[in-house]
């Protein structure tokens, strides 16, 4: 049998949608190991720690998506190796019935402001953003988003924190963004 190249075996790929059939495509050889890796378009992390094993090889990633706690070392990896994402989704989920939304075991485990400035520095592809929940959430970053992330059109900070009074000129300032050009920016809190 004759050996496919990589362009023919690529658009074959990225016409396989269902994950099961991903991941069985990828077990074949190398070869469509590195082919499946290079086609994929998003990923869903459940242990941030294991991001070196696996991000290099989706550089061209889309969508990354995680509910767990992460590191500003885990989003300056994000930022380093998937330089072409668009849809950055960190809502954060409770994991059990005995979680406080203000635990302070989270807000030191978690990603802040300067995790976001790794985030808007190196992923200028960036036009979604969704940080529900996330304690670390502050105006630096926030800025740093907005001012380094020419296509973002969608920021969430739904309960990011309680009392955005904290926020002051500058939250003021990116809501103004809405009449030029920037989409939605959730900032619900209840």
């Amino acid at each position: 049998m004759e050996n496919l190249g990589d362009d023919v075996l690529a658009s074959i790929m990225i016409r396989v949608h269902d994950s099961a059939s991903r991941r069985s495509i990828s077990q074949v050889c190398k070869q469509w190991l590195r082919i499946e890796g290079l086609t994929r378009s998003s990923v869903r992390v459940f242990d941030p720690n294991l991001l070196l094993n696996f991000l290099p090889r989706f550089p061209n990633l889309q969508k990354f998506d995680t509910s767990e706690k992460i590191t500003n070392a885990h989003l300056e990896i994000l930022a380093e190796k998937c330089p072409r994402i668009q849809i950055l989704n960190l809502n954060f989920k409770k994991k059990n019935r005995f979680y406080d939304e203000r635990d302070e075991s989270l807000a030191l485990d978690d990603f802040d402001e300067n995790g976001l400035c790794f985030i808007a520095m190196g992923c200028s592809h960036l036009n979604t953003v969704s940080l529900r929940k996330r304690s670390g959430v502050g105006n630096a970053g926030v800025v740093s988003l907005v001012s380094f992330l020419p296509k973002l059109i969608d920021l969430d900070l739904s309960f990011c924190d309680k009392d955005y009074r904290l926020w002051g000129v500058e939250f003021d300032a990116i809501m103004l963004l809405g009449g030029i050009g920037f989409g939605r920016m959730w900032t619900e809190c209840d």
